[in-house]
C-alpha cells in the first residue's frame, strides 16, 4: 500500500487543496487498487475516527465503575443481610433474657424476697437496720427436726461457708438465760464467707449485735444468716452459687475478734447448724477468745 500526496487548482484565483491517493497492492503486484480523498475529508476521519475513540473509552471507563458500584451494592447487601440475621439473633436473646428475668422474680417472690429497686441503695445501709426489720437475736429454737426435714435442708446446704475452729456452739449460753442461735467459726480477718447453698440474697444491713449481716434464702422455708462481715460482696436480689464468696469475715457488731456467726433458719426458727455438718461435730468451749462478755452485751 502506498500513500502519495497531490495538488491541483480549481480555478483562477481559488485556493489549492490537497488530495491523498492510496494505492492498494496485492502481494504479488499483480493487480492494485487506487483510492483519492481530499484533505478535508481525510482530516473528518480522523476527527470521527478520535471522537469513536474517546467515546469507547469512555465507555470502557463507565462500565468499570458501573462494576465496581455494582460491588460494592453487593457487598452492601449482604451486609444488611447478614446484620439482619444478627438483629434477629439479638431480639431472640433479649426474649429468652425477658423470660429469664420474669422466672427469677417469679422465684424472688416465692422466695419473699424484695428485689433491688425496692431496696434502698447500698449507700444508705450504713446505719439503718437490716432490711425487713428482722431482729435475730429473737428467733426462737425450733424443738425438733424431723428426718425428711433435714434431708431436705443438707440438701440445699452442700458447702460449708467458713473453715475454721469453733469457738461457740448453738444452745443457752452457760451461766445465762441467753440462747445463741448459731454456730461461730473463727477465722481470719478478710478471709472468704461462702454461700452454704444455691440461693437468693434476700436481706443486708446492719445490726447491732451482728454488725454487717447478709441473709440468703434458699427455698421459702430455708434461709442462711451469716453475720459480723468485714464486708459485703452481693446486693439484695443477687442469685447465687453454692460456695460462692459473699461477703468477708470481720469482726463488726458486738464481738471481740474475727469470726463467722452463722444460723440455719427453717420455717422461720433456729436449728443447730451441727445437724446439717456433722462433719463440724466438734463441741467448741463456751465462750471462746471470739466472744464478748455476755454480762455486758448479747453476743451474736
Amino acid at each position: 500500500m502506498s500513500f502519495e500526496q497531490t495538488d491541483r487548482r480549481t480555478g483562477p484565483g481559488s485556493s489549492e487543496t490537497g488530495d491523498y491517493h492510496i494505492t492498494v497492492a496485492s502481494p504479488t503486484g499483480a493487480r492494485s487498487w487506487q483510492f483519492r480523498i481530499s484533505r478535508r475529508k481525510a482530516f473528518a476521519g480522523l476527527v470521527f475516527s478520535g471522537v469513536i475513540s474517546l467515546v469507547a473509552i469512555a465507555g470502557i471507563l463507565s462500565t468499570g465503575l458501573l462494576v465496581t458500584r455494582l460491588a460494592a451494592v453487593q457487598a452492601l447487601e449482604a451486609e444488611n443481610i447478614q446484620l439482619r440475621r444478627q438483629l434477629t439473633r439479638v431480639g431472640e436473646l433479649e426474649y429468652r433474657i425477658a423470660e429469664l428475668d420474669a422466672s427469677r422474680r417469679s422465684l424472688m417472690e416465692v422466695l419473699g424476697v424484695r428485689t433491688a429497686e425496692e431496696m434502698e441503695s447500698e449507700e444508705a445501709l450504713t446505719e439503718i437496720p437490716l432490711s425487713g426489720g428482722e431482729s435475730y437475736m429473737r428467733v426462737e429454737p425450733l424443738g425438733s427436726v424431723g428426718d425428711a426435714a433435714l434431708v431436705e435442708i443438707r440438701g440445699a446446704l452442700d458447702w460449708v461457708p467458713l473453715e475454721g475452729p469453733l469457738t461457740r456452739a448453738f444452745g443457752t449460753l452457760r451461766q445465762s438465760d441467753i440462747f445463741h442461735t448459731g454456730l461461730d467459726i473463727a477465722g481470719d480477718s478478710h478471709s472468704p464467707v461462702l454461700a452454704a447453698g444455691v440461693g437468693v440474697v434476700s436481706s443486708i444491713g446492719w445490726d447491732e449485735t451482728l454488725g454487717w449481716v447478709l441473709v440468703i434464702a434458699h427455698s421459702p422455708r430455708l434461709k442462711t444468716v451469716y453475720g459480723h462481715n468485714s464486708r459485703i460482696l452481693a446486693r439484695v436480689g443477687d442469685s447465687v452459687a453454692s460456695g460462692q464468696t459473699v461477703a468477708e469475715v470481720g469482726s463488726t457488731g458486738l464481738s471481740s475478734a474475727p469470726h463467722l456467726h452463722f444460723e440455719i433458719h427453717w420455717q422461720g426458727k433456729a436449728i443447730d447448724p451441727l445437724l446439717v455438718y456433722p462433719t463440724l461435730d466438734r463441741q467448741p468451749a463456751d465462750g471462746g477468745p471470739t466472744d464478748v462478755d455476755y454480762s455486758e452485751a448479747p453476743e451474736g
